[in-house]
């Protein structure tokens, strides 16, 4: 009798090790695809299953208890599961979008429009091969003010019945629009040079990429803007250094209490690959690693940034980035820009060069056949254009 009791529970630890073996490995393989907390869950309840199984071999405790462990156990974490899918479920219903700026009010030959204007008219009038202009959509206002300094309004308004004059498709689809032809001039930050180098299969199907095998981008730099972080009004943390910075995007620096605010995990929110403001974030890394964010942490739209970190009941702890003229002016927040080095993220420190993050931004071109596209950009760097550059809210090239 003993001998066999003895022979079950030894198949009992056999079958046991080899379930539990596969049994963890396929908790491995899904928790690699879940979030942290159903991972962490999914962990706990396969250990108190082969404990379970384990105490039940082996006679430890009685049933009633054995089975009251499990079922508290398991009732836990699928409570655990369970507010965390209505947090994110909360969070994706309260995601503000692009519709939240309205470029319509930069319309540049509306009545009461917010596009900069000269106080005299300018001394290029374009009334015919109208360049078409595109960009990223922190720069909109500044293309919108040349546009009604430099085009007739009556040529304006019959080229819109034929093709967009001014459009703001942003930044990553400006350049694509501009590789193809579709456009003649974009404003934007630089794209990386890896984009630079790699265009044609980023942007054309391998039919076009011969017929467009001479097109290189032209940048002629026409403005700067300071890149700015920021953080939720109520956050504590008020100056940051640039190495620190680097280190939290990098994913060393994970707390707040690391950079002297509160003792809380940082949520540290990221635009989509090749969006204007990330070639920003990409640039300022200087060669440092950027860790790869959740899903979640990522924003496709810049309004969206500039709304989850203003929103303090859920993003209390988070950090984004953006342009100066844009998170300040062109979207309703609650969010604190931060001061880098010591030096505020003001326009009159990016005037004279103390803010260390500044960035030209550039007319580009990509040979274009409109005559007049270098005729406009000739003007933008003279002395009217330039004053259009600072008017718009952004700091002159010269």
């Amino acid at each position: 009798m003993k001998m066999s009791v003895f022979i079950l529970k030894f198949l009992g630890l056999v079958a046991l090790a080899l379930g539990g073996f596969y049994l963890l490995l396929i908790s491995a393989f899904i928790a690699s695809a879940v979030p942290l907390p159903w991972a962490i869950c999914l962990v706990i309840f396969d250990l108190t299953l082969i404990l379970f199984v384990l105490a039940c071999i082996f006679g430890w405790f009685r049933l009633k208890k054995r089975a009251a462990v499990l079922g508290i156990v398991t009732a836990a974490c699928v409570l655990v599961i369970g507010v965390d899918i209505g947090v994110r479920a909360y969070e994706d219903s309260i995601t503000i979008t692009e519709s939240t700026v309205s470029l319509g009010l930069y319309d540049p030959f509306e009545d009461g429009t917010l596009a900069a204007s000269l106080d005299a008219p300018a001394s290029l009038q374009i009334t015919e091969n109208l360049p078409r202009l595109d960009g990223a959509t922190a720069f909109y206002p500044v293309y919108a003010a040349f546009v009604r300094a430099a085009y007739d309004r009556s040529a304006y308004i019959n080229a819109l019945n034929q093709y967009d004059v001014l459009t703001c498709t942003r930044t990553e689809s400006a350049y694509e629009r501009l590789f193809r032809g579709e456009t003649d001039v974009i404003f934007a930050f630089a794209p990386t040079e890896e984009v630079r180098l790699h265009a044609r299969d980023l942007y054309l199907d391998s039919e076009e990429r011969e017929s467009y095998a001479e097109t290189e981008f032209e940048f002629t730099p026409i403005g700067r803007e300071a890149f700015v972080f920021f953080v939720n009004g109520k956050n504590g943390v008020d100056d940051i250094s640039s190495d620190d910075l680097r280190r939290i995007y990098s994913g060393e620096i994970t707390n707040w209490n690391q950079v002297g605010g509160k003792n809380k995990p940082i949520r540290a929110f990221q635009r989509n690959e090749n969006s204007g403001s990330q070639t920003a974030l990409i640039e300022f890394m200087d060669g440092a690693p950027i860790m790869a964010p959740l899903s979640e942490n990522v924003q496709t739209l810049m309004s969206g940034m500039v709304s989850v970190v203003s929103d303090y009941h859920n993003y209390s702890n988070s950090i984004g980035y953006s342009f100066l003229y844009y998170a300040t002016e062109m979207v309703e927040n609650d969010v604190k820009l931060l001061s880098v080095d010591g030096v505020a993220p003001t326009r009159e420190n990016v005037e004279n060069g103390t803010y260390p993050l500044i960035y030209d931004f550039y007319a580009v071109t990509a040979g274009t056949e409109n005559p007049n596209a270098q005729s406009l950009i000739d003007w933008i760097l003279s002395a009217e254009g330039q004053e259009l550059v600072r008017r718009s809210g952004y700091t002159s090239i010269k």
